[in-house]
């Protein structure tokens, strides 16, 4: 049953008995969604109490910290923010007295940081599309991946965003008029005829497999067209962002303020919670005496290749000295095979926990390094220890959600705020709640939709935006 395999915060004002006490609302689940929830409720008068399953707060929310770099928090879930897409967040942030720093390496491909290794093929980004390219394009195909999926885009579907919410159900590919939010990204990409080595050139190029997989189209081509690039950034912020002490500052800080009946079955309810594909994530971080992948050969900030580890970011250096390399923030197929590696061989890592990292995991991952950096592997530094995380497996069973194909969004996001008439149950998840379904901002956004109900206002009344 799909409802018991996430964490779902619940409100069940019926009347809990805690300690003697009749709870006016409880709240299930102690990520950023329910402790954001308790927090804005906490001034209303009403008995609330959160409970969670798993001994830590903040859900998808998971920031660690290193015994030999204690100053640079690593981030197993969410590590970074867009200030011009995420309002809630960084208005929430500031209420709750965190600072936003640049999150340097942004969304990762920074051009002259990056070192891409395709098909044993070292490229630098302005190679792509060039002669250099390892893939048996068409001359129509040779061309930068970012505007070969522009142009596939603009030229065979009709999708201009003039209206987006109405749109993205009523845009159709041009071939068939098959609606776009009733296929896969996939699936329309084959429609258009690209060649194999193409779309595989499409595929390995992109830094996350967003929509390759058998989510909805609909909810990737609006960002592939021209005039629909990123929105410019509010308050003079950088365009991405993380907070110094973790984002699991936000589910421990609303936490923290907050402390000074099971759902009916039916086959709708069902349907809405079966609208959404998880999507599996994995990082691997570790800690060294010093940053080998910086020196004057190379100093690459950021790779991205088709090796099982994906992508690689120089994390930062510890006052210290000692430094923190993201080995590998793999998704998609990749994350079974590092989460099968954390369960052999010796632990290496001074914590033997959920995020332990075994010398099986540190011999692939420094295998597979070593053919991007050119160094023989034999010459690798060993880390001085290590942490990783594999979304995978219950009660997350992926680190974000996609929508399927013909999942009409807004629909079910209203329905399942209430969905049982008559019952005071009401549902705030990111998963269902939002339009974009994969962002700490959607948990928020999911919520205030239901604190209404509680005749708390929106979050974001009185800045205009609501």
């Amino acid at each position: 049953m799909r409802f018991i395999s996430v964490s779902i915060c619940i409100f069940l004002s019926l009347g809990q008995i805690k300690g003697g006490q009749v709870e006016d609302i409880t709240i299930i689940g102690a990520g950023i969604g329910g402790t954001y929830t308790g927090w804005r409720l906490k001034n209303k008068g009403l008995r609330v109490g959160i409970y969670e399953y798993s001994n830590r707060v903040g859900g998808r929310m998971y920031t660690r910290t290193f015994p030999d770099a204690p100053d640079l928090p690593v981030e197993l879930g969410a590590m970074r923010l867009r200030p011009a897409d995420h309002l809630r967040m960084i208005k929430a942030g500031r209420e709750l007295g965190l600072t936003f720093v640049h999150f340097v390496e942004e969304m990762g491909r920074i051009p002259e940081r990056t070192r891409l290794f395709l098909r044993n093929t070292h490229l630098s980004i302005p190679e792509l599309g060039t002669s250099r390219t390892p893939y048996r394009l068409r001359p129509e195909e040779r061309r930068d991946p970012n505007e070969l999926g522009r142009l596939l885009s603009e030229r065979f579907t009709n999708y201009n965003g003039s209206d987006p919410n109405t749109e993205r159900f009523t845009a159709v590919t041009l071939r068939d008029g098959v609606p776009l939010y009733l296929q896969s990204y996939k699936e329309v990409l084959r429609k258009t005829g690209i060649s194999n080595e193409g779309y595989k050139y499409l595929f390995d190029n992109s830094i996350v497999k967003f929509g390759f997989g058998d989510d909805q189209s609909i909810m990737r081509f609006p960002r592939t067209r021209r005039g629909f690039e990123e929105n410019t950034t509010p308050n003079g912020l950088p365009r991405v962002v993380t907070i110094p002490t973790g984002l699991g500052s936000y589910p421990i800080g609303f936490l923290r303020r907050f402390l000074s009946r099971n759902p009916k079955s039916n086959p709708v309810f069902q349907s809405a919670l079966n609208s959404v594909i998880d999507v599996q994530a994995s990082r691997i971080f570790l800690v060294y005496d010093y940053p080998w992948w910086l020196n004057e050969r190379y100093n690459f900030t950021f790779t991205h290749s088709d090796l099982p580890y994906r992508q690689s970011f120089h994390w930062g250096i510890s006052r210290n000295g000692k430094a923190v390399f993201l080995m590998s923030y793999a998704d998609f197929d990749d994350v079974t095979f590092w989460s099968h590696l954390q369960q052999r061989g010796n632990v290496i890592s001074k914590k033997n926990d959920d995020t332990r990292v075994t010398d099986e995991v540190l011999r692939h991952a420094h295998s597979q390094i070593s053919r991007v950096y050119k160094i023989d592997c034999r010459h690798l530094p060993a880390p001085v220890d290590g942490m990783m995380f594999a979304w995978d497996k219950y009660p997350y069973n992926g680190a974000w959600v996609s929508w399927k194909p013909g999942s009409r969004w807004y629909d079910i996001k209203n329905y399942l705020t209430t969905p049982f008439p008559g019952d005071n149950i009401f549902i705030v998840h990111g998963y269902w709640g939002a339009e974009y379904n994969g962002w700490g901002e959607s948990s928020l956004d999911a919520a205030d939709d239901v604190l209404t109900h509680f005749g708390v206002p929106s979050y974001l009344y009185n800045m205009g935006n609501k």
